[in-house]
């Protein structure tokens, strides 16, 4: 029952969010903040059928793996969950859980899983970190949730935010302070988000709130400005919820609106609603890998369905090949063309829309692939999607997902279909949070 308190729990492995996972008298028991290998005490919080969900209460035996967190903020936070666990172990964690899920639910055979790439700095990685702002009784906050609440707490030192982002994070912050009165309401904080995101031309800062307009703006410019931010943006959003971005207006206030980054010797156009990995390093290795999975011949085709800014299919075609892209964000299609002007490829093609209802229209005009590649949200494909892929007959299919077992759920769906998962890499672009990306190959299986 709800508050029983369990001693001499051995965690014997982790869950997909990071949670350690136990057994007790025939019950799986989940345990946030516990690390295999940990002997733990720890109270039920809430009871399921088969499983039950307990906070830590007592760590009376440590596993070999865990050390000291690096971050002050790690205890509060919700955007860490390994700064308590070695790097090494962490990473082997994540090896062996897309090994595992590959093969209980994608039906994959030994062997198929390449040795993981890790990272080789598990700090200050992210080129892209979005900020939440609150109002709490002591003043303004800006930083993440707090672990298991809506709260936000204020985290200057957070250990993923590289340090070129730190004067505008300060910058940003004293003008909530100086402003705080004037722009809480009873309904709370009119400023939602701050978006960082930085690239090869510099540091984009974006305030994502409800207002039609940025209050203060200039004054935010001046200082955003001398801080070492090159542009900065205004997005309303007025749809409620916690999503950072919406359907509302973006507004330029200064610079150009968008950053240029170079990956895998080529350009992209950032804006501030586009997609592009925040692990710049790992984002390069992962896709050198789709491109060695692809091997794209002269003169083959290949369609990039959630194509995004078009990173990945200009990245893949660039040794020779059509490209067409579908992307259901205008703003990502507007860049994918974009970058491929700038990479000399104007062959390129993108269309605005659904991956399935595009896809089933190019099919329609008799288009078909020679390699078709999929990078899509973390839900997987639909079904629809699904059997639009096999309807294209590509001889290769590259799928790229943060999330292996909807990856893993998709490949036994594509078996049925025909293709074999033949090979899988996990890339690390996530240090010290459960996600990692996979890069995968699936052939037609008389090849």
């Amino acid at each position: 029952m709800e508050g029983e308190v369990i001693r001499n729990l051995t965690i014997i492995d982790a869950a997909h969010d990071g949670a350690g996972i136990g057994r007790h008298e025939g019950m799986v028991v989940f345990v946030p903040m516990a690390l295999k290998g940990d002997v733990i005490t720890c109270r039920i919080t809430k009871r399921e059928k088969r499983s039950v969900r307990a906070e830590l209460v007592a760590i009376q035996s440590p596993s070999p793996d865990r050390i000291e967190p690096q971050c002050p903020h790690f205890y509060d936070c919700g955007g860490c969950t390994y700064q308590t666990l070695s790097y090494a172990a962490e990473a082997k964690l994540k090896e062996d859980r897309v090994k595992n899920t590959l093969m209980r639910i994608g039906g994959a055979e030994e062997g198929v899983l390449n040795p993981i790439l890790f990272a080789d700095e598990s700090d200050g990685y992210r080129n892209n970190v979005q900020l939440a702002i609150g109002a709490e009784e002591d003043g303004p906050k800006l930083g993440c949730r707090a672990r298991g609440s809506h709260r936000v707490i204020h985290t200057p030192h957070c250990r993923l935010m590289p340090s070129v982002m730190r004067p505008v994070y300060h910058a940003f912050y004293e003008y909530l302070c100086q402003y705080h009165g004037e722009l809480c309401t009873k309904k709370g904080h009119q400023l939602r988000h701050l978006c960082l995101r930085t690239a090869q031309s510099g540091l984009m800062a974006t305030v994502v709130g409800y207002p039609p307009a940025l209050p203060h703006a200039q004054e935010l410019a001046s200082a955003l400005k001398q801080a070492g931010a090159v542009t900065l943006c205004y997005h309303q959003n007025t749809k409620p919820g916690g999503s950072v971005f919406g359907p509302g207006p973006m507004k330029t206030i200064y610079g150009d609106g968008y950053l240029t980054d170079t990956l895998c010797d080529l350009s992209f156009r950032i804006s501030p609603k586009s997609f592009y990995q925040v692990n710049h390093a790992q984002a390069q290795r992962l896709y050198d890998e789709g491109r060695r999975y692809a091997a794209l011949g002269p003169g083959e085709t290949l369609i990039d369905l959630y194509c995004g800014t078009g990173t990945i299919g200009l990245i893949l075609t660039s040794t020779g090949g059509k490209l067409i892209g579908v992307e259901l964000s205008p703003s990502a299609v507007c860049d994918a063309r974009a970058n491929a002007q700038r990479s000399g490829r104007p062959d390129a093609v993108f269309y605005e829309g659904d991956a399935g209802t595009v896809a089933k229209e190019l099919l329609k005009e008799g288009i078909t692939a020679d390699v078709l590649v999929v990078d899509p949200p973390r839900k997987g494909c639909d079904d629809v999607a699904i059997r639009t892929i096999a309807a294209f007959s590509p001889k290769r299919i590259v799928y790229i997902s943060c999330d292996c077992a909807t990856l893993a759920r998709d490949a036994a769906k594509l078996k049925e279909l025909g293709y074999v998962l033949k090979k899988a890499t996990a890339v690390d672009l996530f240090p010290r949070t459960p996600h990692c990306e996979v890069v995968s190959l699936l052939v037609k299986a008389t090849e």
